[in-house]
């Protein structure tokens, strides 16, 4: 009986620290859409434009400045992606003991 409420709890524990870093990268996930909204309007603001139709010269040149930006969102985006899914597979595990 020991036996399966250890498996139980170390389970438990594994799912806790799991949904804690899933919760840290969606919060830096947010952090890195944040700077990157902020870069595209940066952007708009030294060019002085209001607004950038996409597939236009001026978008590229956006995305062209912005691309470090987008790089490290699109990072973080995929981390807290994966942490959610290391989540649902950790809960599917504990639901199987």
């Amino acid at each position: 009986m020991t036996d399966v409420l250890s498996q139980h709890i170390g389970k438990l524990i594994e799912i806790a620290n799991i949904a804690i870093e899933a919760d840290e990268l969606e919060r830096l996930a947010a952090l890195e859409k944040a700077d990157l909204n902020e870069a595209y309007e940066g952007f708009k603001e030294r060019n002085g434009i209001e607004h950038i139709a996409a597939d236009t010269p001026a978008w590229e040149a956006m995305m062209d400045e912005t691309k470090g930006a987008y790089d490290a969102s699109q990072a973080a985006r995929r981390k807290a992606y994966n942490a959610k899914r290391r989540l649902k597979s950790a809960i599917q595990r504990y639901r199987s003991i």
